[in-house]
């Protein structure tokens, strides 16, 4: 019997792990292109180098490492960095590293973020890398503003929410006065930095622990890593090795971070603002819906303001929390691939289609007005084209997937409070097409400024809503609400 020992056989691969070594560099634009390449005919990142399909892989997550390298220095750069949880129940958080079993989330400067009064949160699918929503678009034209958290990071260095709303604020007192002011004023309003939100991204795919690097990993990085030889098999994923406590899987990690992390590093008045993609949006939901039919309720179910969709795979008729399906029809918007433009509404909750309200000619006069009432009818336009949208199916009596469209009037300006049942098929919030057909992942890039004016609608109501708590307490002093001169 011949045996072949490992001493001549093929090395795995070289040992390339810098964007310039890899012969690649970040232009003008802030794209991945060959470092040959000219301004006008840029060239991105090719996959196949090679007629080996592991040295393709290798090759490919060096690929990525070195430009989430790049990404991770914007990052910092701009307040977000790497938080590390570990410990027994993988919930202890750290700034440092520790040598311990651990996985990353991505975070603002923990002294910062604690003293922020709105905070983005996103949750990704269980095949993505923290930070990055689509490598193809990332690696692409889209580069790191279109493809990576930093993008994000910028925009919301121009948006203020309810901490920048419910401050410093002129006094309004009609609907009118109110939105048009708002939707007037908004794009030129100086957010300080104090009013910037914060942000935390979970990492669902990252979830693989290797003590060698003391790092977590997704599997694709996992299956890349350098071997032995150019034939050695893959690694073997060690059950109790390679896993971190609290974060064995998608759901655990989901359920630790929002059970016991983000209770701890944000402010107990902060408002959430969460942004779900996929099977991340599948678990959130999932998440939510036991949190709401728990003994005791955790915090996250009353800090969360808004709440985004891309592309979820979740089902309607799996939630039990009645409670928390009119919450998720309230606060919540989706986005869906399609071949319909953007911005098209496709379906929207059973029941809760188009709530309306009387004319500010139309209020009674027992009372003063409620603004927080009125400016609920603003987050049922969150979307471009979404009341055309729905008024436009209003006298067919029906939407895409052929559910009535049902319109309450109400006597005092309030919704009307009824019981319905809900459809076993029906969708949990109004749900758009994104304008994409292809890949789920470019969804969240393709309408990032549409999510950004759903958070802003939701924050006007919410700011609202403590204006008229001050007038039913009978606080006649500053009314929180209006624009900044």
């Amino acid at each position: 019997m011949f045996v072949r020992t490992n001493v001549d056989l093929p090395v795995d691969a070289t040992s390339e792990t810098t964007l310039i070594e890899l012969g690649y560099k970040l232009n003008e634009k802030g794209q991945f292109v060959n470092f040959h390449t000219s301004n006008s005919t840029p060239s991105f990142f090719d996959f196949f180098v090679s007629d080996n399909e592991n040295r393709n892989e290798e090759n490919r997550e060096k690929m990525h490492e070195a430009a989430r390298t790049e990404v991770m220095k914007m990052l910092e750069k701009m307040g977000v960095k790497e938080t590390f949880l570990w410990g027994e129940d993988g919930a202890e958080i750290s700034n440092a590293k520790p040598t311990a079993p651990n996985v990353t989330i991505l975070t603002t400067n923990l002294d910062e973020l604690k003293a922020k009064k709105d905070v983005v949160v996103v949750i990704g699918d269980h095949n993505g890398d923290a930070g990055i929503w689509a490598y193809r678009h990332f690696l692409g034209e889209g580069g790191v503003d279109g493809g990576s958290a930093v993008g994000l990071v910028k925009k919301l260095k121009d948006v203020g929410l309810e901490g920048y709303l419910g401050k410093d604020f002129k006094k309004y007192v009609t609907e009118y006065e109110a939105r048009h002011a708002f939707e007037k004023e908004y794009p030129t309003m100086a957010v300080k930095e104090e009013d910037v939100p914060g942000m935390i991204i979970l990492n669902p795919g990252q979830l693989l622990y290797s003590p060698k690097k003391n790092k977590s990993m997704s599997y694709a990085s996992w299956r890349a890593r350098e071997r032995p030889t150019a034939l050695s098999a893959s690694y073997v994923i060690d059950p109790i090795s390679n896993r971190v406590a609290g974060h064995g899987t998608a759901d655990e990690h989901i359920d630790t971070v929002l059970t016991h992390v983000v209770s701890n590093i944000v402010a107990p008045d902060a408002k959430l603002y969460v942004v779900c993609v996929s099977d991340g949006a599948e678990r959130f939901v999932k998440w939510m819906d036991n949190a709401f039919e728990a003994e005791h309720l955790n915090p996250i179910t009353h800090m969360t303001s808004a709440v985004v969709l891309m592309e979820s795979t979740h089902e309607h008729k799996d939630i039990k929390s009645s409670e928390f399906v009119e919450k998720l029809a309230y606060l919540g918007r989706s986005w869906i691939k399609s071949d319909q433009p953007k911005g098209q509404l496709m379906n929207t909750p059973g029941g809760v289609k188009k709530i309306a309200y009387q004319s500010s000619d139309e209020q009674s006069d027992d009372g003063a007005d409620s603004l927080a009432d009125s400016v609920t009818s603003l987050q049922i336009d969150t979307a471009e084209n979404l009341l055309k949208s729905v008024e436009s199916v209003e006298a067919e009596g029906s939407v895409a997937g052929d559910q009535p469209v049902i319109v309450k009037k109400s006597t005092h300006n309030k919704p009307v409070k009824e019981s319905y049942d809900y459809d076993a098929h029906t969708v949990s919030c109004p749900t758009f097409s994104a304008g994409i057909e292809d890949y789920g992942e470019l969804i969240f890039p393709n309408v990032m400024e549409e999510v950004l004016a759903h958070f802003r609608h939701m924050a006007l109501r919410s700011a609202a809503e403590a204006r008229d708590e001050e007038i039913r307490e009978g606080k006649e002093g500053e009314i929180q609400i209006g624009y900044q001169a």
